[in-house]
């Protein structure tokens, strides 16, 4: 889930369903956060997994989407979760901001990484991880294969590590971890993929049922094969960050 996104509109119950290996995945990143009780901005808290975990912890925590119905079932897990853009947002002080698979959602990374570093003082922490250059590479070289303007109708910006870095230094923060790594995930079926997580692509067209078909038929050519007759290899490549705010920067 995002903050904020293009043109994308989450199928919660489906998401809840079928993309339970995003916070699985995304478990690590917790273990990068100050010790509980700190006070923790979920941002991109989609519906509220790792807020909940967090909570369990001993974090006091605050959860924000873009998505209304996400934040709807974030709250229903008992989250303080509020609708807002992760681009700009003040909803208070924090010990620290936590973000995991969100930030490639957000068009603006700097301003996410500044607005990240107002909601945090002296020493805060800023960690998470989200899709880094390189991600999702062969399925978009697929869906390129059927829509040539595939780079225009992309909802997501995948940041270059020394980009990312560069943006936490010149916003005040010390970088003490930044990986950028492949993780490649196994699915039962590439093309279901893309109708969840890439279908800006197929309202693009005017026959999404179709534009899918040969989305689908496209994907072997550039994805590795699964473990399972039908399965693919989706690449992922996530960068993964923790920084925390310079004690000389400014408040």
């Amino acid at each position: 889930a995002g903050a904020t996104r293009r043109a994308h509109n989450w199928d919660v119950e489906g998401y809840t369903r079928a993309a339970r290996f995003v916070p699985e995945l995304g478990r690590p990143v917790l273990e990068l956060l100050p010790k509980p009780p700190a006070s923790v901005l979920d941002l991109g808290c989609g519906d509220g997994a790792l807020s909940v975990e967090l909570m369990e912890r001993g974090y006091a925590v605050v959860g924000l989407d873009a998505d209304a119905e996400m934040v709807a079932a974030a709250v229903e897990r008992g989250v303080d979760a509020r609708v807002g853009s992760g681009e700009e947002f003040d909803v208070g002080k924090f010990d620290a901001v936590f973000t995991n698979a969100a930030l490639h959602w957000m068009k603006e990374t700097r301003q996410v990484v500044r607005s990240a570093r107002a909601a945090l003082g002296p020493g805060g922490v800023f960690a998470g991880e989200c899709g880094g250059e390189g991600n999702v590479d062969g399925v978009r070289r697929a869906i390129r294969s059927v829509l040539p303007n595939e780079v225009d109708l992309s909802p997501w910006t995948f940041p270059a590590p020394d980009a990312f870095r560069g943006m936490l230094l010149d916003e005040g923060f010390d970088v003490l971890e930044l990986n950028h790594f492949e993780r490649p995930v196994e699915t039962p079926d590439a093309a279901d993929w893309v109708k969840m997580f890439g279908q800006v692509y197929l309202k693009s067209q005017p026959n999404p049922d179709d534009t899918l078909a040969k989305i689908r038929a496209a994907l072997p050519d550039y994805l590795e094969p699964g473990t399972t007759p039908g399965s693919s290899m989706v690449d992922y490549v996530r960068l993964r960050w923790r920084a925390v705010v310079r004690e000389d920067a400014a408040s």
